[in-house]
């Protein structure tokens, strides 16, 4: 009966299944590190996007309310950043004046229409009825 009960004792690991091991290990480990840092990178961009969007509004706001709207190109600082506006008339309906204001930060533009008045409860005369 000796020999057929065979026990086996516990030796460890060899160095080769360490090895292997702490191969697999680090492979995973950078995987996720890559995968952390280019979320990162990405809601950087996000956010840089949305800071500029909302500094784009604030001006077209500002020119909105302040009701600056002289023909031409200048530029607007709001939060130390430097917007290029460009204004253009388009042309005239009912004897209001109509204007494009484009407004531009970085490579981020907004553009949009606007007549004297269409903000601060004056009638709008485009939709009034002829009699």
């Amino acid at each position: 009966m000796e020999g057929t009960l065979m026990v086996f004792k516990n030796r460890g690991f060899t160095l080769l299944e360490v090895l292997i091991a702490v191969f697999i290990m680090v492979t995973v480990l950078g995987v996720l590190m890559g995968v952390i840092g280019q979320n990162f990178r990405l809601l950087n961009k996000a956010l840089n996007a949305l800071r500029e969007t909302h500094i784009l509004n604030q001006v077209a706001h500002q020119i909105i309310q302040t009701g600056d709207i002289e023909e031409g190109e200048t530029t607007r600082e709001w939060n130390s950043k430097e917007c290029k506006v460009v204004i253009t008339r388009i042309e005239e309906y009912r004897d209001v004046p109509l204007y494009k204001i484009c407004i531009s930060l970085n490579h981020r533009r907004l553009c949009f229409l606007h007549y004297p008045g269409s903000n601060f409860g004056v009638k709008n005369p485009f939709f009034e009825k002829n009699d």
